[in-house]
Formats: structure tokens, C-alpha cells, sequence
């Protein structure tokens, strides 16, 4: 766990500035920033790799912005269903109920690989708690079988809240 989490936190807030994405189709009406290409390492799943990023859709006539944290991961055996959720916060943990986005049969041999992707929303005020703390944003989703926990660098939640306020401001949004 130290070792994971030390090369987690390695990372600065430019780094992972350098990854944040933006999607912005003008035949869309909303504008989509990422971190989803800010990548990571296996997190603590058993038999399974994950990763946890965030994402803000940006109505583009309004400016109102909707963040959430979107998890994937990939694991062996039998369908876990991941359908409960926490994240910490500095009052304490957050339950949630995560919305599945995909759930898919990725390759069976002598067993199957499966993916399951859900997502929870999450307010700004608690991605700004986030970014200031310095500690890593921790997440963790229960289903069937082994308990999936992540971590997230807080310079990963202050690189994507920088990007929504240039998006925002160069728009004239607020």
C-alpha cells in the first residue's frame, strides 16, 4: 500500500495537467473535461486492474457544470455488480449509489474477464476540500466478492478544476 500510494502522489499538479482532455463538439451541447487519460497504476483489486478518473460535463450556453468520478475495472472470475460506493471526505466518508455505465464480457477461456464502469456525481465544494488537503482521495465499491478500493493524487482533482475555469472563463461562462 505505502509503495502505491507513494508513486500515486509522485505526480504534480502539471503532470496531470498535461492529460486532462477536452471534448468539445460544436454539434454538442455540452463540453466534456477529463482526466481519463491521466492513467494509473493497478490500484487494490484483487485479481483485476482499475482505474478512477474524473470527468465535468460543461452546459455550453448556461456554464452549469456537472462533476463526477467515473470508475473502471477489469477483473477475472464472476460477476461482481458493483452497486455500493464511498468516497472519504475531510468530515468523513460519503455513501453513494454508484449508476453503471457499461458492464461487459471482455474475453472467457478457462474463465471470463469482465469490465464493469460506474459513475457518482460529487460537487465542486467537495473536489475544492479535495485539491487543498494535499492527502489522496480514496474511493472504495462493493458488489459481489473482493471490496475494490482506489486512490486518487488530489493534484489529479486541482489539474481538472484549473481546466473547467479556463474552459469556463474563455467562454465567458461562470
Amino acid at each position: 500500500m505505502a509503495k502505491y500510494r507513494k508513486k500515486l502522489m509522485e505526480r504534480g499538479e502539471a503532470d496531470y495537467a498535461r492529460a486532462v482532455t477536452v471534448l468539445d463538439d460544436d454539434m454538442e451541447t455540452i463540453a466534456i473535461i477529463s482526466t481519463e487519460r491521466a492513467g494509473r497504476t493497478k490500484g487494490h483489486i484483487p485479481m483485476g486492474e482499475g482505474d478512477v478518473m474524473l470527468r465535468a460535463g460543461i452546459n455550453k450556453e448556461t456554464g452549469a457544470t456537472l462533476f463526477q468520478i467515473t470508475a473502471s475495472i477489469g477483473y477475472w472470475g464472476d460477476w461482481r455488480f458493483y452497486s455500493l460506493g464511498s468516497y472519504s471526505t475531510p468530515a468523513g466518508p460519503v455513501g453513494v449509489t454508484p449508476r453503471v455505465i457499461s458492464r461487459d464480457v471482455i474475453t472467457c477461456m478457462a474463465g471470463c474477464k469482465y469490465q464493469e464502469t460506474v459513475a457518482v456525481d460529487v460537487d465542486i465544494q467537495t473536489l475544492e476540500l479535495i485539491a487543498a488537503s494535499g492527502e489522496p482521495w480514496r474511493f472504495r465499491f462493493q458488489g459481489r466478492g473482493p471490496v475494490w478500493n482506489e486512490e486518487m493524487n488530489p493534484a489529479e482533482v486541482k489539474a481538472l478544476l484549473a481546466a473547467v475555469s479556463r474552459y469556463k472563463a474563455g467562454r465567458g461562462l461562470s
